[in-house]
């Protein structure tokens, strides 16, 4: 690692906010856990430790507020920071976190083509992050274990996009092994896997197999039971049952699910999403 460092005061400062920022960003307090984020990197000026994990958090925050743009140069500021290192483990652990990072932001804007290379490189970088220990940096951010998962979900986002189904499911069952595997089940391990079964379901809805679909909604229903699950995964979860109900031609029910939607959520896209299929019912009951 590159030498120099902040003094023992600066330490606990840096300490204090990346904890208040992590905690905010876990109760999706993200303009709170942003700029907790951004003081820190402040304050770690001198700190090559703790700055790149700085950059992850403010870069995530971005991500989920789907300022791609701004949170996309901070990566890249990141990733220019870790390219100071010196080669080893540690490195690659972060360059790792980067790419991921780079790579939703992408999946998330529609850019499957872009993010392919990042997720290249991570097929490369990911054994890595299975051998991390409790004391590497990347645990101020995230643990590693669920930086892996992580990495499933870009995998399953780029098929998904890309159209190819049958490997997003594939990645799908993958991810949510993984998580059993685990030895504690964390709130943030929760909304993964919330994620994971979401994109399992629709995957099963656009293949026809409504059976597995309603299987992985059943799953989903559980996990949205818990107390740290947004409003948005509970809008996300009846917006997934009213296109389920429309499959199968239960179309006041799929309505009801749908409206659901707009009473319960501010985000656009699924008030978006929830509309147009609400349009697609009144022309199925016109007929």
């Amino acid at each position: 690692l590159l030498r120099g460092g902040p003094d023992l005061q600066d330490r606990r400062t840096i300490s204090s906010l990346l904890l208040l920022a992590k905690a905010y960003a876990g109760k999706e307090c993200f303009d709170a856990a942003r700029e907790a984020y951004r003081r820190a990197r402040d304050a770690a000026e001198k700190d090559n430790l703790s700055r790149p994990v700085c950059f992850l958090g403010e870069a995530q925050c971005l991500i989920a507020r789907e300022k791609h743009t701004e949170a996309r140069e901070i990566l890249r500021q990141g990733s220019a920071c870790v390219g100071q290192w010196e080669e080893g483990n540690e490195r690659k652990r972060l360059s790792a976190a980067f790419s991921t990072l780079m790579a939703l932001s992408l999946l998330l804007t529609g850019q499957a083509k872009e993010a392919k290379k990042h997720l290249k490189q991570l097929q490369q970088l990911v054994t890595v992050l299975g051998e991390s220990k409790g004391s590497s940096v990347i645990c101020d951010w995230m643990e590693p274990q669920l930086l892996i998962v992580l990495v499933y979900l870009a995998h399953i986002l780029y098929y998904f996009i890309s159209g190819s189904t049958s490997k997003a499911l594939a990645y799908t069952d993958k991810g949510l092994h993984f998580i059993k595997s685990l030895k504690e089940e964390t709130s943030l391990a929760v909304k993964l896997k919330s994620h994971i079964f979401h994109y399992k379901a629709l995957c099963q809805l656009i293949g026809g197999k409504y059976s597995g679909a309603l299987d992985d909604l059943s799953q989903l229903f559980l996990i949205c039971r818990q107390r740290y699950v947004s409003s948005r995964h509970l809008a996300s979860f009846h917006l997934l049952l009213g296109l389920y109900a429309s499959s199968v031609e239960h179309l006041e029910w799929s309505s009801g699910h749908l409206l659901a939607v707009l009473k319960m959520s501010k985000d656009c896209h699924l008030q978006h999403n929830a509309l147009l299929n609400i349009i697609v019912l009144r022309l199925k009951q016109c007929k």
